[in-house]
């Protein structure tokens, strides 16, 4: 017994996923992005998150990029929006087929993962879930996972409707543990002082059923701290790496192999800007690489004591 769990603890690995959220490369040419991804894996990263549809940044040089992908040997996620951003219809054949037509054209990509921004906020429950088995059937068409992201302005932007998605579908629904949008959703740090008895089985849930996580820092009025390293927003730290640590212990015991942990830190509106100029309270690259490396220690550390099973 002790054999096995350590063979899967040894085999199980963190790989960090950079999102192109944000990321200049200056004129967008091929070369810049070179040099942005050689800078990025220096990093300890080892794939990137980008979109497909009108955010594609790479959509007019594609197999240029897929070339330097293979150079540098990068995972890929690939992000979809249904009805596009800010979300256009509250039509759930809309949606649906929105999703085939992103979907398929981020499998294009050779992606190990698709991420989706899914549905609609104001969608009645049986709605969410007519939308969720039919793309579903449609997942089970081809050969990339896919995972649908705990948004705002999605179906998942709470954690309660999840929570009942959760228990309504089969474990083919699988999730992006975005926890910040619902600290900004719920206006509070969820059970930071123990008021949502809920949400250990909430967590515990989620966690199930995770195979992505966006590593951002929400609080009580908005998504995304202005900098993680500030001492005032310690505890919130705190917490979402508890969280993350949940899922982390959960994948392992599920025997997944590989982890995908992503610090996904946003430029503006995400990132607060100071008055008139315009200019960021912080490094937006700085940020997500110090995640990174929280990330990777806090991992070893983790790992390296099985006490918490």
């Amino acid at each position: 017994h002790t054999t096995r769990q350590l063979c899967i603890h040894i085999i199980m690995k963190l790989k960090l996923i950079k999102t192109m959220w944000g990321v200049d490369a200056g004129s967008g040419s091929v070369a810049e992005w070179d040099a942005v991804l050689m800078r990025l894996v220096a990093d300890g990263f080892t794939g990137i998150e980008f979109p497909v549809g009108p955010f594609n940044p790479f959509a007019d040089k594609k197999e240029a990029m897929l070339g330097l992908f293979k150079k540098y040997s990068l995972d890929l996620i690939v992000q979809v929006h249904t009805c596009g951003y800010p979300v256009a219809s509250r039509n759930v054949e809309e949606h649906l087929a929105s999703f085939k037509t992103l979907v398929s054209d981020a499998v294009s990509w050779g992606p190990v993962l698709i991420n989706s921004h899914s549905g609609k906020d104001s969608w009645g429950f049986e709605q969410s879930l007519s939308f969720f088995k039919s793309a579903l059937a449609f997942q089970a068409t081809i050969s990339v996972p896919v995972v649908h992201e705990t948004h705002r302005q999605r179906v998942l932007f709470n954690p309660w409707i999840t929570r009942d998605l959760i228990a309504a579908l089969p474990a083919e629904f699988r999730l992006n543990a975005d926890l910040s949008h619902w600290c900004c959703v719920a206006e509070r740090v969820l059970n930071a002082n123990g008021e949502d008895d809920d949400w250990p089985e909430i967590l515990a849930a989620v966690a199930e059923r995770c195979d992505l996580v966006h590593a951002r820092v929400g609080w009580e009025d908005g998504p995304q701290v202005s900098d993680p390293r500030d001492s005032n927003y310690a505890q919130h730290v705190e917490h979402h790496e508890q969280w993350w640590d949940v899922i982390w212990q959960s994948q392992e015991r599920r025997g997944r192999t590989v982890c995908y942990h992503e610090p996904e830190f946003g430029p503006a509106p995400y990132m607060p800007v100071l008055p008139f100029s315009h200019m960021p309270v912080a490094d937006l690259w700085d940020i997500n690489t110090y995640m990174g490396k929280r990330a990777t220690e806090r991992w070893a550390k983790l790992f390296a004591n099985a006490s918490y099973r």
